[in-house]
């Protein structure tokens, strides 16, 4: 069997190393001791608690990492570390095929395959997106998403090495398209929780998704990506299900706002990364970089770090 390493042992990529362990030799690696001896103890994953932890995969702390040990690596870790986790991995990972799974932009508006690509250059750095939330990645229920490779041809053949009986893979290689999709939903999908909380109402839902998409699309294109993407898996079909969604970390940090919550209280409470708030401030630095309008962004923006009024979101609608 070929080997494959998850680093990150969040829920999504504890269940990407569930799905993946029938068909390759599977190591889930952690950045946390504690965290690890935990989930060898128990083969439970308390970020991911429905499902036990098949035996044969094993379970390892991210420093114990060799190069060249595994044939793929899926990088699952949060948005917020990830730079200082791949200064300290980089070593081990030049040279390798690299799959990001995270989502999220960089201060700056910088892009995080821009990142790896300076901080291993020998690697072949590409990006997985798709609507998929991690419990029915692990329980196998039929999925899809785009994998993504600046080489069309190398994205054609992983996407056939990736897909599973559970998980069709579609390849692309629009990676600048995919991850601003996968930045920009999450934010759409914080306003889409705060406007719920505020009052429900399927007029606006879908007037946010339109108006959300057309962000994606326009600060995409202006960033050189594809248009077609933002109208495939990984633009309008995860915004689709992360942003009317309540197992969405995004859409539910937004309604907690529209409740009465400051956002540094959320955050401080929270058990998961919302990587929304995160990438919120980033993702309108790289629309003014453009020149690109983005009112659901910059409100978002507004509301969570200036503390305007979650109503602020109605701000898009004009």
């Amino acid at each position: 069997m070929k080997r494959l390493s998850v680093l990150g042992a969040g829920a999504f990529g504890t269940a990407l190393a569930l799905m993946y362990s029938s068909k390759f030799k599977v190591r889930l690696f952690s950045w946390f001791e504690d965290h690890v001896a935990s989930m060898r103890r128990t083969r439970v994953n308390e970020f991911l608690s429905d499902h036990t932890i098949d035996g044969s995969i094993d379970i390892e702390v991210s420093s114990n990492m060799v190069r060249g040990e595994a044939d793929y690596i899926l990088w699952a870790f949060p948005l917020k570390p990830t730079i200082s986790l791949l200064e300290a991995l980089s070593d081990k990972l030049d040279g390798a095929t690299i799959v990001l799974c995270s989502k999220g932009l960089l201060p700056d508006g910088k892009l995080l395959s821009d990142a790896f690509i300076k901080l291993v250059p020998n690697s072949k750095v590409g990006y997985l997106a798709g609507p998929n939330f991690a419990g029915d990645i692990a329980a196998g229920r039929m999925s899809a998403a785009d994998i993504l490779f600046s080489d069309h041809d190398y994205a054609v053949a992983m996407s056939r090495e990736l897909s599973t009986g559970s998980l069709k893979l579609n390849p692309s290689s629009d990676v600048i398209g995919a991850q601003i999709c996968g930045a920009m939903k999450n934010v759409i999908a914080i306003a889409c929780g705060i406007a719920v909380g505020l009052s429900p109402s399927p007029n606006t839902n879908a007037a946010l998704i339109t108006f959300g998409l057309r962000e994606m699309r326009n600060l995409g294109i202006a960033a050189n990506a594809e248009e077609s993407t933002f109208y495939g898996l990984c633009g309008i079909g995860d915004l689709i299900l992360t942003a009317f969604n309540e197992e969405s970390r995004n859409f539910t940090f937004g309604k907690r706002i529209a409740n009465g919550e400051s956002a540094e209280e959320i955050m401080a409470c929270l058990n998961a990364a919302c990587e929304g708030y995160y990438t919120a401030q980033h993702v309108v630095t790289l629309a003014k970089k453009h020149s690109v309008e983005v009112p659901i962004c910059e409100a978002v923006c507004k509301i969570l770090f200036e503390h305007a009024p979650p109503d602020t979101i109605l701000n898009a609608f004009r």
